[in-house]
């Protein structure tokens, strides 16, 4: 896992911009479509996104050769999300998705007994429902208008402390949050992969390391 690792490490830092093409709505279908929504993202986006992330960084040559649309280099990165997911994700999956099912157990509840009022009102504490205003302790000040497009709701595993929203305001409008994680007396935080670490961050990799026991 670690070249899968180093390939994808520039391309999602643990803070700031990542490109949105990455993320596709099409992903809550399952891999399959996720990964048939990254290929088919459009070579003129690809450039697009990943420009935007070398402003911030200097990025290896084949993500540059990427940007310029090639295709061998788009090739590779499919091939690197692929078993990378195998590798880090799908070991966990059945927890992973426990997780996300319990959360939106609650957000059904809450919207069943009270309509979209209560639902947005029972989101976690960092997401403030001021009608018609949700607020959000997000990392920069933006605001997003949704101008009768809907809000898509995705509670994520790996989501931590703050949501996450697509750069592009044109995009569907998605807001990821964190799920709860119930606290755990002992956690086993030593074996996580080192590489998943440098991949997630530290927390994100304790968390995955302490399941499945």
């Amino acid at each position: 896992m670690n070249g899968e690792t180093r390939l994808l490490g520039p391309l999602v830092p643990s803070r700031g911009y990542f490109p949105d093409f990455l993320t596709p709505p099409e992903g809550v279908l399952g891999l399959e479509s996720g990964m048939a929504a990254v290929r088919a993202t459009p070579a003129e986006r690809v450039h697009s996104e990943l420009n935007r992330l070398t402003t911030a960084r200097t990025l290896p040559g084949w993500i540059r050769s990427m940007a310029e649309g090639e295709p061998r280099a788009f090739q590779k990165l499919i091939g690197a999300l692929d078993a990378y997911h195998h590798a880090a994700v799908a070991p966990y999956w059945t927890h992973v998705q426990a997780r996300i099912e319990a959360d939106r157990a609650v957000r059904g509840r809450a919207l069943l007994a009270g309509g979209a009022d209560a639902l947005l009102s029972s989101l976690p504490p960092m997401l403030r429902w001021r009608p018609p205003v949700l607020e959000a302790d997000y990392p920069v000040d933006r605001d997003l208008h949704l101008n009768g497009r809907g809000l898509l709701l995705l509670p994520s595993f790996f989501c931590r402390r703050t949501p996450v929203t697509f750069q592009n305001p044109q995009l569907t409008p998605v807001l990821v949050y964190p799920v709860r994680h119930p606290s755990r007396a002992t956690p086993a935080v030593t074996t996580a992969p080192r590489s998943l670490g440098k991949l997630v961050g530290q927390t994100r990799s304790a968390v995955l390391g302490s399941i499945g026991g």
